[in-house]
């Protein structure tokens, strides 16, 4: 899935904090292209279809895109007139996000299944691992 968070900033240049960031996550409205509902647990998640849904190059097996158009509701307090947009994304492939089993994902996307392990979440401050 993918978080969107905001941060305003006084000039460019400036380095945006963490704290910033987590003050003003963006809420999530609609999905456009594949029919996902909003998450009540988690109101800043956007949910990405499987890979199925991927445009691709068959004759090499690749994976060549991938459209997203997602409606999302910045937060009320948040005021500038330069603001970052801070876009994370979880991939879930090899481990299962918290909640994942309490959201009700569309069901012609079909079953996730396979990763056992949890992930490591929240996110490290610099995104990695």
């Amino acid at each position: 899935h993918f978080e969107f968070n905001a941060c305003p900033i006084q000039r460019q240049g400036d380095i945006p904090t963490k704290e910033c960031f987590d003050s003003y996550p963006l809420t999530f409205v609609s999905d456009e292209y594949y029919d996902a509902t909003k998450d009540n647990n988690h109101k800043s998640r956007a949910y990405i279809p499987p890979i199925s849904y991927a445009e691709s190059d068959n004759s090499n097996n690749i994976v060549t895109g991938w459209k997203f158009r997602y409606r999302m509701k910045l937060p009320s307090d948040l005021y500038g007139n330069l603001v970052l947009l801070q876009w994370h994304y979880i991939t879930a492939n090899t481990c299962v996000v918290e909640d994942y089993d309490k959201y009700n994902f569309p069901s012609r996307w079909g079953n996730f299944g396979g990763a056992t392990a949890k992930c490591d979440l929240p996110i490290s401050d610099y995104g990695g691992g």
